[in-house]
């Protein structure tokens, strides 16, 4: 019995090379000047979050992130490498947080 991962041959071969943002995170403390005139919040922070921002690849990658795995192509494998075009890429998480201080 045949499967279709069998007799690979260099046409199916892509480069694995990438450049990734895996995770980036960015705060801000407001300055106290825009909290003066008030008496309860004595420090305030901004801060983005973001994981798997962006993925650079060759053009001879048509598939999708080196990193993350087709599986043995019925999703429930764990051959790392292995890609195809029905797969789905991994999240982008993008969120924010507020710290306030009292």
């Amino acid at each position: 019995m045949a499967t279709g991962r069998r007799n690979i041959d260099e046409t199916y071969v892509t480069s694995a090379a990438f450049w990734k943002i895996r995770e980036m995170s960015l705060s801000y403390n407001l300055p106290k000047t825009l909290l003066a005139g008030q008496n309860v919040i004595k420090k305030a922070r901004v801060s983005v979050q973001g994981r798997n921002l962006f993925l650079w690849t060759p053009a001879t990658n048509v598939y999708t992130d080196p990193e993350y795995s087709d599986g043995n192509g019925s999703s429930n494998g764990n051959a790392i490498g292995l890609t195809g075009l029905s797969q789905t890429p991994p999240s982008r998480y993008i969120g924010f947080s507020v710290s306030l201080t009292f």
